[in-house]
């Protein structure tokens, strides 16, 4: 049917062209050959022994930091994954793959049911296995194999689109004690506010809170949570005390000057996220938002201190100073899904949090399936959840999150 379907579509054209390489008649033989090739392949996969045999069901997919299920880990702390089988012909062995960053190889290593390895009681029917430890903020691939114990060994996957779709962690980042913040960008500049060079480019606005001078030699500034340093401050960059510091997110980094910071980047309207470390890789400020409105600044009101929301810019001066837009705008941004779609875990950030308040999930029918005390930042854990449409709802305002497996 789907071949039929394109050749429909092709068909009076293939009749019009004007310089054709082939015949019409030519054209209709090969979609009959097409459609027998596909018929005949399917005819001897169906019969094919190796393929009909059954694997085994991976079950219970968990992982674990320090004995606490589904906590990120710490830089430093190893994970342990763990999982039970399910089959007929038993299991003969199963590997835990893993491996850092979004791309790369990946590590194998034997899940064992010895006890030792996060995986209860030996001889209970849950294997384990570790991760090892990895640098803060590093994001964690990792995936389950399961050999059944026939003569084929046959093998089953969790998720079942290994390697190209697997469960995600990502290590903590540690947190430094800074004056310092994020405190205003724009990602969408039409004509705003220009650079030296007359170009309207995304900016972001450093504030710092303190007392005193902060060197930023050697911090970094990132849009990529697999990159935290993707850009660096160059030596001898500093921002005084209750004073701003402008960096233009073009991607031209190779502007940079002593008077002109220009970043390695550029921010996604979209929405994304944005990563402020020190020069220890500690996470000194970080900002995750959705989409945002051409010439209108995502800015902390108050200033320095306060949530994040659309208003006129404010560029390196005092946030209290513009006027806001309507509350209803600022209503519509009162919380982040992060990232979206996703098929491992979603992260919910809450402008303003009310602990009188619950953050509740709905699937595609209506029917609440979470329910969540708030907190500023949530992880939710995606991966036992079909895939599909949900809504997010906090304070009145729904926002969809689709799961993809």
């Amino acid at each position: 049917a789907k071949v039929d379907a394109y050749a429909n579509l092709l068909d009076s054209l293939v009749q019009a062209d004007p310089y054709p390489i082939y015949s019409y008649g030519e054209f209709t033989t090969e979609v009959n050959r097409i459609k027998n090739f596909l018929s005949d392949r399917h005819s001897f996969l169906s019969n094919y022994s190796e393929l009909n045999v059954s694997g085994l069901d991976i079950l219970d997919v968990n992982y674990a930091t320090n004995g606490q299920s589904k906590v990120p880990p710490n830089a430093g702390e190893g994970v342990q994954v763990s999982a039970r089988f399910n089959g007929s012909a038993g299991l003969y062995k199963a590997f835990l793959y893993y491996g850092s960053g979004w791309v790369g190889a990946f590590q194998k290593v034997e899940m064992l049911d010895d006890g030792n390895h996060n995986d209860g009681v030996a001889g209970d029917g849950i294997y384990g296995a570790d991760i090892p430890a990895f640098g803060a903020g590093t994001y964690v691939r990792y995936y389950i194999e399961a050999q059944a114990n026939d003569s084929s060994l046959t093998a089953t996957y969790m998720p079942q689109g290994a390697e190209h779709d697997v469960y995600i962690y990502q290590v903590k980042l540690n947190s430094a004690n800074s004056d310092l913040v994020i405190n205003e960008f724009m990602a969408s500049n039409n004509n705003s506010v220009a650079d030296s060079e007359g170009d309207f480019d995304d900016w972001i606005e450093l504030y710092n809170l303190g007392s005193s001078s902060i060197d930023l030699g050697g911090y970094f500034l990132s849009d990529d949570g697999s990159k935290l340093t993707k850009w660096q401050f160059p030596i001898g960059t500093t921002i005084d005390a209750n004073d701003y510091l402008i960096i233009w997110a073009d991607n031209e980094g190779s502007q940079s000057s002593s008077a002109e910071l220009h970043a390695d980047f550029k921010i996604s309207a979209g929405g994304e996220a944005l990563y402020l470390l020190d020069r220890d890789s500690m996470l000194v400020d970080r900002i995750v938002f959705s989409d945002q409105i051409s010439d209108q600044g995502y800015a902390r009101v108050p200033n320095g201190i306060g949530s994040f929301t659309s208003q006129n810019p404010t560029f390196a001066d005092n946030n209290d100073l513009a006027t806001s837009v309507e509350e209803g705008l600022h209503a519509a941004t009162s919380f982040v899904l992060y990232p979206n779609p996703s098929s491992t875990s979603v992260w919910v950030t809450l402008n303003r949090p009310s602990p009188n308040e619950q953050l509740k999930v709905y699937d595609i029918q209506g029917r609440l399936i979470k329910q969540l005390a708030v907190q500023k930042e949530m992880n939710i854990d995606l991966s036992n959840w079909a895939h599909g449409l949900y809504y997010v709802q906090y304070q009145g305002v729904s926002k969809k999150l689709i799961v993809q497996h």
